[in-house]
């Protein structure tokens, strides 16, 4: 602000300078305002995004907890398909152990079905014998087989 020297009163002031003082005050008061506005805006931003935010995190805990359920029943399933396996493995042990005795019951068999023919086979050379004695002493026999 300007002064007259002499007195030390303030220089008068012109309409000029009036309207330039008011632009500045009205173009600071725009200027105020629009930086009010945009810190409202940039707290509603901030306000939207923890929501935002809040609501994913919701989203987020629900599905982890879905997927939790689901890999605890897979775990469950899993478990069961084990003790499964582990019936059959347990069944087809006991099912190889039957199959080997009997294949080894099949063997003594084998070698006791061997000795009864070899035995048979004796005992008919034994009988074959015996009868060509007793033909030898009686006859063949087969005049016996024609009738009179």
């Amino acid at each position: 602000m300007k002064t007259d020297r002499a007195i030390g009163l303030p220089a008068p002031v012109s309409g000029e300078q009036v309207q330039e003082v008011m632009s500045m005050a009205t173009a600071t008061k725009k200027r105020n305002a629009t930086k009010v506005k945009k810190r409202v805006e940039k707290k509603k931003k901030l306000y939207d995004a923890a929501e935002h935010m809040e609501h994913s995190r919701e989203k987020f805990v629900a599905e982890l907890l879905s997927v939790i359920g689901e890999m605890d029943s897979f775990s469950g399933r899993l478990r069961t398909f084990g003790a499964v396996l582990d019936k059959r493995e347990d069944t087809m042990r006991a099912r190889f152990e039957v199959t080997h005795t009997v294949m080894d019951s099949l063997e003594r068999l084998a070698d006791v079905l061997t000795a009864n023919t070899m035995a048979l086979h004796q005992n008919t050379e034994r009988l074959d014998g015996f009868i060509r004695k007793v033909e030898s002493y009686f006859g063949s026999g087969e005049a016996l087989d024609h009738e009179n």
